[in-house]
């Protein structure tokens, strides 16, 4: 169950970063600073 946990705590911090340098990247794009 340990490795699971582990598993989906990695898989959580990845797709919360991959959001927030989606969202950063989109909002240089617009021309706007990213809202954090």
């Amino acid at each position: 169950m340990t490795e699971e946990r582990g598993a989906a705590r990695v898989v959580s911090q990845v797709l919360v970063n991959w959001y927030l340098l989606d969202m950063q990247a989109h909002a240089e794009d617009v021309g706007q600073d990213p809202v954090v």
